[in-house]
């Protein structure tokens, strides 16, 4: 006779599902589990879409170094930028934009102690807070910090201080939904040296793998919803080289591998007459993107590129041509972008007038595919 579930008395057959059930939670759980937690880091990031940074606001530095009284809330305005509105968000959430990066230093608004100002803390809360109520995705991240220095005589020094920053933002932030998430270090190098510009070298790689542990650790152990949190790490600089990925460590299955793209240098960054665009380009991004779905997106590690971007020269058709190839690519891929917006050059949206100056730019960033 053949057996089956159905010729085993009813009592028995419970007893033989609830054992087999017990054996798959048993014996395979440490796989599954991390496949599927990975699966979910990966649909989330997805759902984010493509967005904009607002540079060059709440990352400003420098200013009391000429204006020795200025207030915490003077460097907001410091470089040339108004205050961030609540309409600024409700702009890009009616347009379709999704996510916004706000880049926010916090060095020069900490004491001797490292403890930041009450004031600075409120004022960024303040500007996340209307972000997510606008219904965007948000990441918030350490940005222009001179003392994140790769070079520094006091390594230990340096990583204590980024545990303390995380420490005094994560708790504030604990109770946010996942919809706020985290950017440890933003191109994190050794600066003014040979190596700062590239794919660093050993030593400087495994320094990037120590800082994004305790950025990591800082913030899953700081309560709330930080234990599942979102959070983004950079390799070396947040270069999408070969040398700066390959020995990047992905500390758990939700972090985000956030890089940085401005190529070709001529064309998207350095000042000067107009570089016309030239269909190399395109390979070259191609290579670029290939090699991150090599290094992660096949082994289910999501990446953003968290900077991309290219000045206007006044070639505005040449720019619609390289934005729409990197898009391009980029949905084939399924990684999502978030443009250089720093109130200038690579100016999107006019912040006083709450008003895109290229839509046609814009346009490219509301183009998604499912990727891979």
């Amino acid at each position: 006779m053949k057996w089956t579930l159905s010729s085993v008395p009813r009592k028995s057959a419970f007893r033989i599902a609830a054992f087999f059930l017990l054996l798959a939670l048993t014996v395979l759980p440490g796989i599954g589990a991390s496949q599927l937690e990975g699966r979910k880091t990966v649909r989330f990031i997805k759902g984010m879409g493509h967005g904009i940074n607002l540079g060059n606001s709440l990352d400003a530095t420098g200013l009391r170094n000429y204006h020795p009284e200025a207030g915490e809330l003077d460097y907001e305005t410091s470089w040339h930028n108004p205050p961030i509105r609540k309409e600024l968000f409700q702009l890009f959430h009616q347009t379709g934009i999704r996510t916004v990066r706000i880049p926010v230093s916090w060095g020069d608004h900490m004491d001797e102690n490292g403890e930041i100002a009450p004031v600075w803390m409120q004022r960024v809360q303040e500007v996340v807070d209307d972000a997510l109520g606008a219904g965007l995705y948000v990441i918030l991240n350490t940005h222009h910090e001179a003392w994140l220095d790769l070079h520094t005589a006091d390594p230990e020094g340096m990583e204590s201080r980024l545990e303390h920053v995380w420490e005094q933002i994560a708790k504030r932030f604990a109770a946010y939904p996942d919809r706020l998430l985290f950017e440890g270090l933003n191109e994190p190098r050794a600066k003014n040296t040979p190596e700062e510009w590239g794919g660093g070298t050993p030593e400087l790689r495994d320094q990037i793998n120590r800082l994004n542990q305790i950025f990591v650790n800082t913030v899953r152990r700081s309560g709330g919803k930080n234990n599942s949190r979102y959070l983004l790490i950079a390799p070396y600089c947040s270069q999408p080289l070969e040398q700066a990925i390959s020995t990047l460590i992905i500390p758990d299955r939700r972090c985000v591998v956030s890089v940085h793209y401005y190529q070709p240098y001529l064309f998207c960054q350095r000042s000067g007459e107009p570089v016309k665009w030239d269909a190399a380009w395109e390979a070259e991004m191609q290579e670029m993107f290939e090699a991150l779905a090599q290094r992660f997106l096949r082994s289910g590690v999501p990446v953003m590129v968290t900077e991309f971007g290219c000045v206007d020269k006044g070639n505005l058709q040449d720019r619609i041509v390289w934005t729409k190839a990197f898009i391009s690519a980029a949905n084939r891929y399924g990684i999502n972008c978030i443009w250089w917006d720093e109130g200038a050059n690579y100016k999107l949206v006019d912040r006083d007038a709450n008003q895109w100056v290229y839509p046609e730019l814009v346009g490219l960033l509301l183009k998604r595919t499912a990727g891979r």
